[in-house]
């Protein structure tokens, strides 16, 4: 009898294990699919994905059987959500209810109660979000390789697209859409943005996929390294071929190992007018092409930093995209850290940088872990150059760095 108990338990416990992993496989595709693709244009999509990661992971805390305890720190998340609460526009609570008192809370009690005992596990969400972005980035090589460098596919249809401004985009099969038109040393061609709004958008997902790959996977397979970094390519973002530089960087490193310290010394002085060298051919060629968005880019920093000033605290308010009044254009279109610095003020920004640098940086310091800091730092940089502050990846990785804090799982 006891034998029969012992099946039956083993089996119970390894179709919990296939249900969970679906499970995680459905709410990282979840993330992804917000994390603003095209068919966010269908009307409240962006609620709807919401909603459902919500589900998901009611459903992951039912079955998953993880550590049953209340996490203090959930206490002081949802107590300070209320402040910026007060502050915020006319018509713009239920999005910040959606975001700071649903799914930041809710992502941070599942990652605090999930049961860990390696670093796989800690990770293994990421794994999976690493696994399907590497289907997609196939998908996306091939279709704008052969479809359109190469003319050899046409499209299937045109589909209405209100990014930047409304027009018609043409679709293969609604997995590849041609959104930017872009010039590289001479040479005309579209980004490749996959599903997404626009390449940098694409190029985010990739590299965040690209630093899972390198900084969390306990085996790293090169091949998919060599599909995401080629891919992170095609979108030619200078964000992405930056951080191409940097991880290399941290590759060459590696390699040179512990005992050759004097050449590890040249290394990084190497890396750093490697990273000048290609940032000004990038940005060059943009200029010569009148692609240029530095100075745009310099005066949205000013902007934000202008309006910030006014309420340093708590900002002019979460979620409000207030008209610029010298200009007429809206500001907060360039990066994500001063835009919330205009939007929440040093209360905000202080939760996202704890996450994303403070966290991971004394864990650096004091218990020598390189790895799952690095991973966040890397992310810190994505988040910092490119307009993402609110979608559930970002509060995906806020509420895993947050979690982190009390992390005893090593490299």
């Amino acid at each position: 009898m006891k034998s029969v108990s012992t099946y039956i338990e083993i089996k119970k416990r390894k179709a919990s294990h296939t249900i969970v992993n679906a499970l995680e496989y459905i709410l990282m595709l979840i993330i992804i699919l917000e994390f603003n693709t095209i068919l966010l244009e269908i009307k409240n999509a962006s609620n709807y994905l919401s909603i459902f990661a919500w589900f998901v992971c009611g459903l992951l805390l039912c079955i998953g059987k993880g550590k049953k305890y209340f996490d203090p720190l959930l206490l002081f998340l949802l107590i300070g959500a209320i402040p910026p609460f007060l502050n915020i526009y006319h018509g713009t609570q239920l999005s910040y209810l959606k975001t700071f008192v649903f799914t930041l809370p809710v992502f941070f009690l599942y990652q605090s109660t999930r049961r860990i005992n390696t670093i796989s596990e800690l990770f293994s969400p990421l794994l999976k979000f690493s696994n399907i972005v590497s289907v997609f980035a196939i998908v996306s090589i091939f279709y704008w390789f052969f479809a359109t460098n190469l003319g050899m596919i046409q499209p299937t249809m045109m589909v209405p697209n209100d990014w930047a401004e409304f027009r018609f985009i043409p679709t293969y099969h609604f997995l590849y859409y041609e959104t930017q038109e872009v010039t590289f040393m001479g040479y005309k061609t579209m980004r490749n943005s996959g599903f997404f709004e626009e390449g940098p958008m694409y190029n985010m997902v990739l590299c965040t996929a690209l630093a899972v790959e390198f900084f969390l996977r306990p085996t790293i397979s090169w091949k998919r390294i060599f599909l995401l970094a080629l891919t992170i390519v095609t979108t030619f973002t200078t964000t992405g071929f930056i951080f191409i530089s940097l991880i290399l960087g941290v590759v060459l490193y590696r390699m040179v190992g512990k005992k050759n310290v004097l050449l590890k010394v040249f290394i990084i002085p190497f890396v750093f007018i490697s990273l000048l060298s290609v940032s000004s051919l990038l940005v060059g060629d943009k200029q010569e092409s009148g692609q240029s968005s530095l100075n745009a880019r310099t005066r949205d920093i000013e902007e934000c930093i202008m309006i910030g000033l006014k309420n340093p605290i708590f900002g002019q308010g979460l979620f409000t995209e207030k008209l610029q009044e010298d200009e007429g254009g809206t500001y907060g279109f360039s990066n994500s850290l001063f835009t919330l610095f205009a939007d929440g003020g040093l209360y905000t920004v202080s939760i996202y940088v704890l996450s994303y640098a403070i966290i991971p940086f004394v864990h650096i310091l004091k218990r020598r872990r390189l790895k799952w800091p690095f991973f966040l730092l890397s992310y810190f940089l994505l988040f910092s150059f490119t307009i993402t502050m609110y979608n559930l990846l970002t509060m995906w990785i806020l509420s895993l760095g947050l979690v982190l804090h009390r992390s005893r799982i090593g490299n």
